[in-house]
């Protein structure tokens, strides 16, 4: 099981991907309903979740004994892991046809 601490930072950086997410899904459509509700679903479905919980939990074995690396490593993880690049993969299709 989880300690409290890795809990809060797993959930603390699926909010901030979701909410990165929700802010470029709604730059790209007019339909405004619900979006963060879609953008959970769009993170737990696709394999993004999974990928960030098993990076997150190794990050935080390997550096729990230094707090400024672990911060650093969370930060890639969450940059490596933004789901906003699915827009941008759209729009670079969208352009290349």
């Amino acid at each position: 099981m989880a300690s409290s601490m890795q809990q809060c930072i797993i959930h603390g950086a699926g909010c901030i991907l979701i909410f990165e997410y929700s802010y470029f899904y709604m730059q790209a459509t007019t339909d405004q309903k619900s979006i963060i509700a879609l953008a959970v679903k769009e993170y737990q479905q696709s394999s993004t979740q999974s990928t960030v919980v098993n990076a997150l939990y190794h990050t935080i074995q390997e550096h729990s004994k230094n707090h400024f690396k672990l911060l650093w490593a969370i930060f890639d993880i969450i940059v490596e892991n933004c789901m906003s690049n699915k827009f941008n993969i759209a729009k670079q299709s969208d352009s290349q046809t």
